[in-house]
């Protein structure tokens, strides 16, 4: 039961960041300024709360957290792609012409690898050790 609540607070924490990303691309669309500032910000630290608290209490196998990690990272860039083909702007630059944006994805590329060849190692080691 716990894990459908951790993945419910990573869905919803996607969806804030979703909405701060298109927020900085077009800042001045309606439904956006309908909104509360202070309530997404309340909301934010709210889900990383309770995300820090269900962490704690949750240990997710090394799989789970590759796909998760795989999926951020290729939803992220896509949303940026659609955003920019939209004729959206970042205003904190957060591009594909950033290179700080490319830094970081090389970053999450090095441990998704990482991750990946230990859940491998492990398979391996244990697929031995049944045979």
């Amino acid at each position: 039961m716990q894990k459908q609540h951790i993945r419910t607070v990573q869905i919803s924490m996607l969806a804030l960041f979703s909405f701060l990303i298109v927020l900085d691309y077009f800042p001045d669309l309606p439904i956006i300024e309908a909104i509360p500032r202070n309530v997404v910000i309340f909301g934010i630290f709210g889900l990383i709360l309770i995300a820090l608290i269900f962490s704690v209490s949750i240990n997710q196998d090394d799989l789970s957290v590759l796909k998760w990690q795989m999926g951020m990272m290729l939803y992220l860039l896509g949303l940026i792609a659609v955003l920019t083909i939209l004729g959206g702007e970042s205003s904190v630059g957060l591009a594909f012409d950033n290179y700080a944006l490319w830094v970081v994805v090389g970053i999450s590329i090095t441990d998704i690898l990482n991750r990946w060849r230990k859940i491998k190692k492990v398979d391996h080691a244990t697929k031995n050790r049944l045979e």
